[in-house]
Order: structure tokens, then C-alpha cells, then sequence
């Protein structure tokens, strides 16, 4: 059986770079869309493959200088969920380089995740927390 949940986040931050304005900082602000695909799919051991897709589109502006910053990028990670589990959670970590005209910054976050199977109705119930997000000077 497959199962495939598809959802989407729009992203709306706003974080001091403090690579940005010539090494003096300003402030950020980032947005944009990441859309997300789990798929799982159950092997005839009972247990479960997952795959996470994430597409991300971010674009950035300088408050102070207006330098507009993107990042188009695409996350691809694979997981075994046991035979028998009924519940797991994880936290997958993306790094992406988001690219400026004139200085680039790495973007990080951890997506933390939660799910329950329910064997006896086959749903699955998911819950999807971004955090710890902070940007680097690249």
C-alpha cells in the first residue's frame, strides 16, 4: 500500500544576516513557498519505506540595502520505519546556500516530524514542526 500526504508551508521570516551590508547586518526578510511530499509505502514485512520531497522557492530583501537574495533547492531524504511501529519521529535537517549579487548566506532548519499509524483504520497521523532556523554567513 501507498500513502501519499502532500502539504505546503509558506515561510515568512525575519532574520538578522550579519555577513550582509558589508559585514555591518541588516535585517532579512525571507518568504516563499517549501512544499512537501511523504510518501510511505508498506513492504510485505509489515514494515514501512518512507520518502520525504521537499521543494523550496525562498527569496530574500535587505531591509537596509534592498539586495534581493534566492534559493531554489531540492531535498530529497529515504527512511525504514520497522514492522510493528506504530509510532516514530525524527528531525530531518536541511542546509540550503540561498545566492545573492553580491554575498550569499546558508539558511538552516530542522523539520521535526511525528507520525501514528493506526493499523486498524490504516491512517496515519502527521505532525510537521520547522524550527531552530537561523541563517550563516557563507
Amino acid at each position: 500500500m501507498e500513502v501519499n500526504l502532500w502539504g505546503r508551508y509558506l515561510l515568512e521570516s525575519r532574520t538578522l544576516f550579519p555577513a550582509a551590508n558589508n559585514g555591518k547586518g541588516e535585517v532579512i526578510d525571507l518568504y516563499g513557498p517549501e512544499v512537501i511530499r511523504w510518501t510511505y509505502v508498506t513492504q510485505s514485512d509489515g514494515s514501512v519505506i518512507g520518502h520525504v520531497y521537499a521543494r523550496v522557492d525562498f527569496k530574500a530583501v535587505g531591509e537596509t540595502t534592498g539586495l534581493t537574495y534566492q534559493s531554489k533547492a531540492i531535498v530529497v531524504r529515504t527512511f525504514k520505519v520497522p514492522a510493528g511501529t506504530l509510532t516514530q519521529s525524527g528531525v530531518l535537517v536541511d542546509n540550503i546556500i540561498v545566492a545573492g549579487n553580491r554575498t550569499s548566506f546558508h539558511y538552516h532548519e530542522n523539520v521535526t516530524y511525528s507520525y501514528t499509524w493506526d493499523p486498524a483504520t490504516g491512517q496515519i497521523i502527521l505532525a510537521v514542526y520547522h524550527g531552530n532556523i537561523f541563517l550563516a554567513c557563507k
